[in-house]
């Protein structure tokens, strides 16, 4: 072996790892990382990986070779843009005819390529995205792709993640199904120096906590087939771990929070947890906090607000507050302020963010995702009066934005302001952003997140694609209840409805005057291609628009997308303060 000079690596995912022990061997070895399904002969993409260390992450699997094409689409087999995931599609001279015996096979997997008349491609069901280099990233399967807590993920990401720890040597992810849906359960091989602890720690830093596996299994070593890969049937199940989750599971401490627990095991479709765990951590989303602001105020005799569950996201907490207003609170109703805290913590000039929908707080639920994604803090959700305080919204958008102005002013006194809205919040967050500049204010930053200026148009379209989602998820009666479901009275579950309605209605009343600033536009790829949101809000500032793609659409991107989104506002959030700091 001391005269090997090259050595190509195939037939399943190249770990740094790897290359690190094969070069400790042969130092001056060439390694080429190459990719490529049997239909498509073997190898369509190479990657020669460069001399030195190798940086932590995945391994590029490269460019296509000679008389290849690769082209990464979305759902809709449309293009998609630099660094946004996709499915990869190999076409030219080694792309196979089809399968034999098998034409539906053949029919659902090879395609007429559309940019090369009479050429062929080969869906891989590989999911990859470019890189700004021009070469292709491997991140996993696209039937593996599993929803954890409400989000989508790719287990070949944690997957990577955990093989750069220091101690791991191999990895591999399962994805096991329970009540509460599907959970992550990581398979690792170690040289003895790193534990289920430590592991946890290595991931924090590296991925968002819904991808951190609950359950570990230490192995001496991962199963393998005959050609040598891995053999996931031969896994042992998770049940048998050596390790779970290292989390303090507090038994409650008092009567309310041993109700409460009761409340959150049917809420969930899981027992087993403490009181210190957060909601959202267990699998909460925002359909199933609703259900549980529900529950806990048919229960305790309370008219909780959506926030409760956003801000005391723990058994112990809620205990904590319900107990306080069970001895204290007075009889009366309480008047909620219209700004609902997201993030505290940050220490950075606070962001303001304004609901999108109906305005309410439930719409602010969609948020949280978004805040764990954030790096910036803190966060503040806006929410508008009306389907929450069972009062018509204010008479203009004008004056809606101005009750914001003065909530913002009493957390923030003072400029440079940093306002953002999503859907028809961004209608209200650019005339707040216009009185806080009239005011004398400076605003750093104008973000508007899939927004587009409102018309009749929009607003039936808005309901119609809304209906549509619903029906198509199963999902629209228990919605509809959800949403109101706080309320036991139909009549005021049909007001509220009326009042969301009629705040719709005011932002199609809005004429606004132009901005002496800039707009930054966060845009979901459908969006983008469908109905071009800029073409209004360039309109309204003299400057060129910033826009940043991110994928999904109008109801995903906020959802499964939540960490794309995140990155992305975290990017202007990041841009605005430089900006700020050197004015």
């Amino acid at each position: 072996m001391t005269v090997l000079e090259r050595s190509a690596a195939c037939g399943d995912v190249l770990q740094p790892d790897d290359i690190a022990r094969v070069r400790g061997a042969h130092p001056r070895l060439r390694i080429i990382n190459g990719y490529g399904p049997t239909e498509g002969t073997t190898f369509s993409c190479c990657h020669t990986v460069p001399p030195g260390p190798v940086a932590e992450g995945s391994i590029p699997i490269g460019r296509p070779i000679a008389n290849t094409t690769a082209y990464v689409l979305d759902r809709d087999l449309a293009p998609v843009p630099v660094g946004v995931a996709g499915e990869l599609l190999v076409g030219g001279d080694g792309v196979a005819l089809g399968y034999v015996n098998a034409p539906a096979l053949t029919a659902e997997r090879f395609l007429a390529d559309p940019w090369n008349p009479g050429g062929r491609l080969y869906r891989t069901g590989d999911r990859v995205r470019w890189r700004a280099n021009g070469e292709l990233e491997f991140l996993g399967r696209m039937d593996r792709q599993v929803k954890v807590r409400g989000y989508r993920v790719e287990p070949a990401e944690v997957e990577s993640a955990i093989a750069v720890l220091p101690g791991v040597r191999d990895a591999i992810v399962s994805t096991p199904e329970d009540p509460a849906g599907h959970r992550l359960h990581a398979y690792v091989v170690t040289d003895g120096t790193i534990d289920a602890a430590g592991v946890r720690a290595g991931l924090a830093s590296r991925l968002p906590a819904y991808m951190i596996p609950t359950g570990f299994t230490f192995l001496d070593h991962l199963p393998l087939g005959p050609t040598g890969k891995i053999d996931r049937r031969n896994l042992p199940p998770p049940e048998m771990s050596t390790e779970t989750r290292d989390v303090v599971r507090l038994a409650p401490s008092s009567q309310t929070e041993e109700r409460l627990l009761g409340i959150w095991e049917q809420v969930l479709g899981v027992d087993g947890f403490g009181t210190g765990e957060s909601f959202f951590d267990l699998g909460g989303h925002s359909l199933l906090a609703l259900k549980l602001v529900h529950d806990v105020n048919a229960a305790f005799g309370l008219d909780l607000p959506v926030r409760f569950v956003i801000n005391e996201p723990t058994v112990a907490r809620q205990g904590a507050v319900i107990d306080q207003l069970r001895l204290y609170a007075p009889a009366q109703q309480t008047a909620y302020p219209l700004i609902v805290p997201l993030r505290r913590e940050g220490g950075r000039k606070p962001f303001f963010l304004v609901a999108g929908g109906f305005g309410g707080e439930a719409e602010l639920l969609v948020y949280v995702k978004l805040a764990e994604h954030l790096e910036h803090g803190p966060i503040y959700g806006l929410r508008i009066r009306g389907v929450d305080d069972l009062v018509e919204p204010g008479a203009s958008v004008e004056a809606i934005a101005a009750e914001q102005v003065a909530e913002i002013r009493k957390v923030q006194p003072n400029g440079p302001y940093l306002i953002g809205g999503s859907c028809v919040g961004g209608v209200v967050a650019f005339e707040i952003a216009q009185q806080l500049r009239r005011l004398g204010e400076e605003i750093a930053l104008l973000v508007l997140v899939d927004s587009r200026y409102p018309s009749w148009i929009w607003y039936w379209r808005y309901v119609s694609a809304t209906l549509r989602s619903d029906l198509a998820s199963g999902q629209f009666k228990e919605k509809l209840l959800a949403r109101f479901r706080g309320s036991v009275d139909r009549a005021i579950e049909r007001r509220k409805f009326q009042i969301g309605r009629l705040y719709l209605r005011r932002t199609l009343g809005y004429s606004p005057r132009p901005f002496a600033g800039e707009i930054a536009l966060i845009i979901s790829e459908k969006e983008l291609r469908r109905y071009n949101p800029t073409r209004v809000w360039k309109t309204l500032t003299p400057y060129p628009l910033t826009v940043h793609p991110v994928p999904g659409d109008h109801f995903t991107h906020l959802r499964q997308y939540a960490a794309e989104t995140a990155a992305a506002l975290d990017k202007c959030l990041a841009k605005a303060e430089a900006t700020s700091v050197k004015r």
